[in-house]
């Protein structure tokens, strides 16, 4: 997957806890039309934009670019949470 498509499916997963894509866009302050094209995987935000999305989020930027079938790391020193 490349970056836009990663972000692409990131944003949607984070977006479907919420009430509506317009809402979150309403609380970023970022134009609807524009969150679309992230969404639609046309383009990428800006590194103010990207941080913005990442506050909003709680998440870090790295997260947001994130292949969304790569695992989450673990800790430094923790081993990884097996499933038993």
């Amino acid at each position: 997957m490349s970056i836009r498509d990663n972000l692409a499916a990131n944003l949607r997963r984070l977006c479907k806890d919420h009430a509506s894509v317009s809402a979150v866009c309403r609380e970023l302050g970022i134009n609807r039309t524009q969150f679309e094209r992230y969404l639609q995987g046309q383009t990428v935000p800006n590194k103010a934009t990207a941080k913005l999305i990442c506050d909003y989020f709680r998440i870090g930027e790295a997260e947001l670019y994130r292949d969304p079938g790569t695992p989450e790391p673990t800790a430094p020193g923790l081993p990884p949470i097996s499933e038993s």
